[in-house]
């Protein structure tokens, strides 16, 4: 989160994710809040906005939003989205873990692993502790991290992706390798984008750290947060299992 994607990733993100169900998420993300008197009306943060893709969605849905992200591009792709839909919505480039908005709001989400993009220790702890302060009295938080056990047992050093749209093919091929002892993974990605008869291409490295759960639990206890739910990426209710999870998300109050 301290450092942003490259712009030409940034430019090419929404392609590289068109399959993902920002719709069925943030659905999730509104169950959540409104279970926690976080209602439509009510101001909250998005953490690591991206383009937009839940922002948007939330406001759309009657609520007060900033969307924050480190990422010029990215932020400038939320707001001509924003612009072409009428949506209100308010846009900064900011990052964690130095987070000081001087704003608190109702809640607060942190979507798509974006808190996995902090490697270390004292970073993480000192995020959560202003996202603790951003909070107004009984506010929640959500946010969903990369399980480590999950990721260590799936773990594929190359994989590749392919978009295929009518005047061009999009290739984003990656190769990864990780540190066991620091849960990090590092990822070269080098991408491809074949237009109109040319080929252009770029590299892009992605760093992020997988957690255990007890790591998480241990680092909320020391921000001060209640942790008042824990559950598969798109499963409230269902108990977490760690050798089968992927990614996890957690509920907090302040």
């Amino acid at each position: 989160m301290t450092n942003s994607f490259g712009n030409k990733y940034a430019e090419l993100y929404d392609k590289f994710y068109k399959d993902k169900d920002y719709d069925g998420e943030v659905k999730m993300l509104e169950d959540i809040f409104k279970r926690y008197d976080c209602n439509p009306g009510d101001s909250i943060l998005d953490i690591g906005c991206g383009t937009g893709n839940h922002s948007l969605r939330m406001a759309k849905r009657g609520y007060n939003v900033t969307g924050i992200d480190p990422s010029g591009v990215m932020l400038k792709m939320a707001m001509e989205k924003a612009i072409d839909e009428n949506i209100k919505i308010n846009l900064k480039k900011r990052g964690l873990p130095h987070l000081n908005l001087r704003m608190k709001y109702k809640g607060i989400e942190c979507m798509f692993n974006v808190i996995n993009h902090i490697l270390d220790e004292r970073d993480i702890i000192n995020s959560f502790k202003n996202i603790y302060e951003h909070l107004d009295d009984k506010g929640v938080f959500v946010f969903d991290f990369r399980n480590a056990i999950t990721s260590l047992k799936n773990y594929s050093p190359k994989r590749v992706l392919h978009i295929k749209e009518r005047d061009a093919d999009y290739f984003r091929v990656s190769n990864s390798s990780i540190n066991p002892g620091t849960m990090v993974f590092d990822t070269q990605y080098e991408c491809f984008v074949i237009k109109y008869g040319q080929c252009g291409r770029f590299h892009e490295e992605h760093k992020v750290r997988a957690f255990f759960k007890e790591e998480i639990n241990d680092w909320l206890s020391k921000s001060k947060f209640k942790l008042k739910e824990m559950f598969p990426f798109g499963e409230p209710g269902k108990e977490v299992d760690e050798n089968k999870d992927w990614n996890i998300i957690g509920v907090c109050v302040k």
